[in-house]
This record gives C-alpha cells, sequence and structure tokens, in this order.
C-alpha cells in the first residue's frame, strides 16, 4: 500500500500540458500580428476551455499538414479545426464540437456557372481547394479536379483570378473570408451537411484531460460564453 503522502501528491500533480496546433482559418483561427499572437473563434473556445480546467497548454500556427502530422505522431499534441470524418474517427481523442456548418463549394458572384444538384454535375469544372484538407480529399475521391492551394484563403484569391471555378470552404470561413478580402460569391452547391470541427489530439492524449475539456465545452454552451466569442467575430 502506497503512503498517504504519496497517494496525496498523485492527486496534486498538474494537468498534463497540452500543444494545440492550428492552421490559418479564419475567422476560426489566425494571427493578426503575422505569428506573435493566435486569436480566433476555435482558439478563444479552447483557451476558455483551458482556463476552467487548469489544463496548461501552449497554441501555435503552422501549415495544416505538418500540424495534423504532428497530432498523429506525438503524444499530448492535438491539431485544430479538424473535420471529423469516418476516416479519422480512429486516429484520434477529439475535443469539441468548436463549431459546426456544412461544406460549400462557391462560384464568384459574376460566374455564369448554374446552380448544382450532384457531384457528377462537378466533372467539368476545376475546383479550389487547400493542401490536406478533409473537403480537398473528400472532392479528389470523387474523381474531381481539385487545384490545390496552400491555404483557403490563397485558393479564394484563385477563385476571384478566374484560375478555378469554384471555390471549396465552409459555410462559416467562406462568407467570412470573402467579406474580409473583399471579394463577391454566391453559394452553388453544399456537399456535405453538419460537418462540425474540433480538436483532434493524439490517441496517448489521457482520456481524462479529454472528458474534462469537453465537458467544460458543454457547459461554455450551455451559460452562453461560446455564442458570445461567436458573435465577437460575426461582428466584425
Amino acid at each position: 500500500m502506497r503512503p498517504l503522502s504519496v497517494l496525496l501528491l498523485l492527486f496534486a500533480l498538474p494537468a498534463q500540458a497540452l500543444t494545440l496546433l492550428t492552421e490559418d482559418f479564419p475567422p476560426l483561427s489566425y494571427s493578426p500580428d503575422g505569428g506573435e499572437t493566435v486569436v480566433g473563434i476555435s482558439v478563444d473556445l479552447l483557451r476558455e476551455a483551458l482556463a476552467r480546467t487548469d489544463t496548461p497548454a501552449t497554441i501555435a500556427l503552422m501549415p495544416w499538414r505538418n500540424a495534423y502530422k504532428r497530432a498523429l505522431d506525438d503524444a499530448d499534441t492535438c491539431v485544430f479545426s479538424a473535420s471529423r470524418t469516418p476516416e479519422r474517427e480512429p486516429l484520434f481523442k477529439w475535443i469539441g464540437p468548436l463549431s459546426d456548418g456544412k461544406w460549400v463549394l462557391f462560384a464568384r458572384a459574376d460566374s455564369r456557372i448554374p446552380p448544382v444538384h450532384t457531384l457528377e454535375e462537378l466533372k467539368p469544372y476545376v475546383i479550389g481547394g487547400y493542401q490536406g484538407d478533409a473537403r480537398t480529399l473528400y472532392l479528389k475521391t470523387k474523381g474531381l479536379t481539385v487545384d490545390e492551394a496552400h491555404t483557403e484563403q490563397q485558393s479564394l484569391k484563385k477563385l476571384a483570378a478566374g484560375r478555378v471555378d469554384l471555390w471549396s470552404a465552409t459555410s462559416v470561413s467562406g462568407p467570412w473570408n470573402a467579406r474580409q478580402l473583399g471579394i463577391k460569391i454566391r453559394q452553388v452547391f453544399v456537399f456535405r451537411e453538419n460537418q462540425d470541427s474540433y480538436a483532434a489530439c493524439n490517441r496517448a492524449t489521457p482520456d481524462e484531460t479529454v472528458k474534462r475539456l469537453n465537458a467544460a465545452l458543454r457547459k461554455m454552451h450551455a451559460d452562453g460564453t461560446r455564442q458570445q466569442i461567436m458573435d465577437a467575430y460575426y461582428g466584425q
């Protein structure tokens, strides 16, 4: 039997520090000052959940493919905002949801492309996406032509310049980015409904840490904190 002093020490140990990695994906995560700080809806939600659970963590911005690989390989590392797809489900432990939304294809507002009703109708078009994104991977598995940029914003700029016909984004990020860049777009096709995003954590992340953060996020939804954070960004 362990001495009481040892048991008390074990209970007093601080929560395991997490490394939270994200990409430039406004309004969910981005840096307004070239990387010095990281802000966004998902960032603010996680920071509040971390504070409420006394969970130490660092948050850093990097290219999505690098962040995703780190979360797969490194203990106590998470990548967000990640779409929780069936293919990814067994690879991670999940914290969230952080945001909801749909997967949408947009055209330029002045485009003559008609509304689309099936994936088959997309065959003639070049679709703008970005490397490593779940939407890009999904569209490619359907045999569609996807031009891959490094970020969603770069892909949007290609749409504006006429270098791609359609642009893949979410119902949250698409209109927000277009408004920030002054680019007029219109919705052409919703190719997946109710696609929530999460923090996808390495399988070695302690279950207790995941449970505490998920419980904090549920309370934030119930007490209105989540809505307050979202309103702060949509009002910009």
